[in-house]
């Protein structure tokens, strides 16, 4: 802690700094919990955003999962007999 004290005839001024830490000041302004949850909740909206859009567009163009080329050569040689 640092203090001055600067003295002009009968006016005082006094300043005075006071160094935080960082947890101090995550505690200052809401805490370890609530900064934990600001950082967890905004990857999970990352992820879940990319997810829904990655839904959203299979069902709009439709997209089919592809087939293995065994299972197309069972139903080509079952649908041929």
């Amino acid at each position: 802690m640092l203090k001055i004290t600067f003295r002009v005839d009968s006016i005082s001024l006094h300043y005075e700094a006071i160094t935080y830490s960082f947890q101090a000041f995550i505690g200052e302004i809401g805490g370890v919990a609530k900064a934990m949850m600001l950082v967890g909740g905004t990857i999970t909206s990352y992820i879940t955003h990319s997810f829904f859009m990655s839904d959203v567009l299979k069902e709009l163009f439709l997209v089919k999962q592809s087939v293995d080329n065994d299972e197309k050569d069972e139903d080509s040689a079952g649908s041929d007999s």
